[in-house]
């Protein structure tokens, strides 16, 4: 992948950071019938689940991942200094459990985009 087109994935993923910080601290609810927990759990799975798009190691997607609960856990703790939202550990533990899961799924595509081209390298060697 190239580098600007790399950046530009980076550059994406930051953005929407700030979209989810903003929501995140913003006086609108869900609408009824969403269960929370679920919009938690799929909004911090594909943070770190895209992360795949730009990193280039399994290691580079563990501190992603890492950075991602971490991010998620500022921004629920910093609900509790806001009037009209409240810290809930429930939210943090979905956010945690989405963070993981896209984890998973990243390190998965990870390892089959790098299959092929540990098998050319390995091959040219031989011949």
């Amino acid at each position: 992948m190239r580098h600007f087109t790399r950046n530009l994935l980076l550059g994406g993923w930051l953005i929407a950071w700030g979209v989810l910080a903003y929501l995140s601290w913003s006086p609108t609810g869900l609408p009824g019938g969403i269960s929370d927990k679920t919009v938690h759990f799929l909004v911090y799975f594909l943070m770190s689940g895209i992360a795949f798009s730009f990193s280039r190691s399994h290691r580079g997607l563990a501190l992603v991942a890492l950075a991602t609960f971490l991010l998620s856990a500022v921004l629920e703790f910093g609900q509790s200094f806001l009037p009209y939202r409240q810290f809930d550990l429930r939210d943090l533990l979905a956010n945690g459990g989405g963070t993981v899961a896209g984890y998973a799924l990243a390190s998965l595509i990870l390892a089959l985009a790098m299959r092929p081209t540990r098998r050319a390298g390995i091959n040219a060697r031989s011949s």
